[in-house]
């Protein structure tokens, strides 16, 4: 069980971060009506964005970019995938 930050509570999504036992960070923001709910989540949404740079997590913030990467984690294996120049992506 990982707790939301506002729960004050052990572990938290951020503790899992620092701690290096997760590899990977969807942060997604959500509509709410209430205010204050809103304003929680961007706080806590902002405090796990920046625990996920500040320790070299990989982050998406855009559910289509998470889709994509996901899909072709699956689709592609090491083998696979060749190391190119990034003037060979553009």
């Amino acid at each position: 069980m990982v707790y939301k930050l506002f729960e004050k509570a052990s572990p938290t999504v951020i503790d899992l971060i620092e701690k290096r036992q997760v590899s990977l960070v969807i942060n997604l923001s959500e509509d709410y009506n209430n205010d204050s709910s809103f304003k929680r989540v961007i706080t806590d949404g902002y405090l796990i964005r920046r625990a996920a740079i500040d320790n070299n997590v990989p982050l998406f913030t855009d559910l289509n970019s998470a889709r994509f990467f996901v899909n072709a984690l699956d689709r592609y294996k090491i083998k696979d995938l060749k190391i190119k120049s990034w003037d060979e992506y553009l």
